[in-house]
């Protein structure tokens, strides 16, 4: 089962942990690190600044759970509904 900490890395990598940094006021380094390095440790107060920044995945980033009729996704699902809504954007 993958950690927390394993789909914080997920889903730095779908956003870019500079939207992420930007997004949260989060370090640019520190987001960098937390997303390549696997020895780093997520803290809870950047889970909870991730989390409140983006509601729509608090769920999953927290439980590894979704709910898409509560509006709780994953970065994947948001993917698959944009390229779904947009069939040819390649």
């Amino acid at each position: 089962m993958e950690s927390t900490q394993d789909r914080v890395r997920h889903f730095m990598s779908v956003l870019g942990h500079r939207e992420v940094s930007e997004a949260t006021g989060l370090k640019e380094e520190r987001c960098k690190t937390i997303r390549y390095d696997k020895r780093a440790n997520l803290r809870t107060n950047e889970l909870d600044l991730i989390a409140n920044r983006y509601p729509e995945y608090s769920l999953w980033l927290r439980t590894g759970m979704t709910a898409p009729e509560n509006g709780q996704i994953d970065p994947d699902y948001a993917e698959a509904s944009r390229n779904l809504a947009n069939p040819n954007a390649g």
